[in-house]
């Protein structure tokens, strides 16, 4: 009892101020709860719930600069944690938002090499994936918003590590139809991880391609939503567009085309003031009318009135970055 009184104590001041939380990061005691955790020191659901909360408020806010080893301990211990207290919400969501927290690469930017082998021992670690994907599937907000969160920054790591994440049967979809949640928050973390999806490779990109009620849910969002939402779905596009001009195909590009998304035009230019997503799509329509310039008129007609963006420079090409992570728009 007095062991969970302490850890109760240090979260709450990790979690009043940020000079609070260096202080507590400052004496190690994540990797003394990390290492009680692992060798199984919590049995009650109160204790165990006041553990993860603890770490919860140590790793929030980013720049922990962790260890392998305690975020191996972690990793672990929590994963056994979800299986124990499945039935039980609030550890079920304080868990999946601290696996968040170790899947997130700013907490290993003195180690970026660490920071992928820790996104590889969480694709290896037996039953979390599935179990992230069930807990996706509950339609229960509240879990539903840190599982989206958690598996967005698992893909957002190499090639190969998102692709053993999308290519389970059915990801898409999942994922897709919460573009429909009634939270605003969910409905941003699915954008943000189809956005990523769509950055990759043309096998990944085409699982949105090939979906037409994805993409209608998408301009639906695009004319209908919050402003945030707006945003990702701008910037969902901007990467769909970024990757078929990488990787001409000209026939899916006019298809897609042929939905509308160069609406994106008009929101940018009369109801957007984010000039990292203005310079985006100003980068896409470059680069495309530069490969396909007889997209012109297109392009044209969806930005009536936009002159200032469709007067973009005749540059070389480039490839399209990836979608840069947006704190502003993804706060939990």
């Amino acid at each position: 009892r007095l062991r969970d009184q302490c850890i109760w104590g240090v979260a709450n001041i990790a979690a009043d101020c940020v000079e609070c939380k260096q202080a507590v990061r400052a004496t190690g005691v994540l990797d003394v709860i990390a290492n009680q955790m692992y060798i199984g020191e919590f049995h009650s659901a109160e204790s165990t719930r006041c553990a993860i909360w603890c770490c919860l408020n140590i790793l929030r806010g980013a720049n922990v600069d962790l260890t392998t080893k305690t975020a191996r301990m972690l990793l672990t211990a929590i994963t056994k944690t979800m299986r124990r207290f499945e039935w039980n919400e609030d550890i079920l969501k304080d868990s999946l938002l601290t696996l968040s927290m170790l899947a997130d690469d700013r907490n290993f930017s003195h180690h970026p090499r660490a920071w992928s082998e820790q996104i590889d021992a969480m694709l290896d670690e037996p039953g979390l994936v599935p179990a992230t994907l069930a807990a996706i599937d509950t339609g229960n907000s509240a879990i539903v918003s840190p599982a989206l969160r958690f598996i967005g920054n698992i893909i957002t790591g190499t090639d190969e590590q998102t692709e053993r994440v999308v290519m389970r049967e059915g990801f898409v979809q999942l994922v897709g139809r919460y573009l429909g949640s009634s939270t605003s928050q969910v409905r941003r973390e699915a954008a943000w991880i189809l956005s990523n999806i769509a950055a990759g490779p043309a096998h990944h990109l085409d699982m949105i391609l090939t979906n037409s009620s994805l993409i209608v849910m998408l301009l639906h969002s695009l004319h209908h939503d919050d402003i945030r939402m707006k945003k990702e779905v701008c910037w969902l596009i901007a990467n769909c567009l970024s990757s078929l001009t990488t990787e001409p195909r000209p026939e899916k590009l006019s298809d897609f085309l042929g939905y509308g998304v160069l609406a994106i035009v008009d929101f940018a230019t009369k109801s957007c003031n984010d000039t990292r997503l203005i310079g985006k799509i100003r980068e896409v329509l470059s680069s495309l009318l530069i490969v396909h310039p007889e997209f012109w008129p297109v392009v044209e007609r969806a930005g009536a009135g936009a002159t200032p963006l469709l007067e973009v420079p005749r540059r070389k090409r480039r490839v399209a970055d990836y979608v840069i992570y947006n704190e502003e728009a993804m706060e939990i």
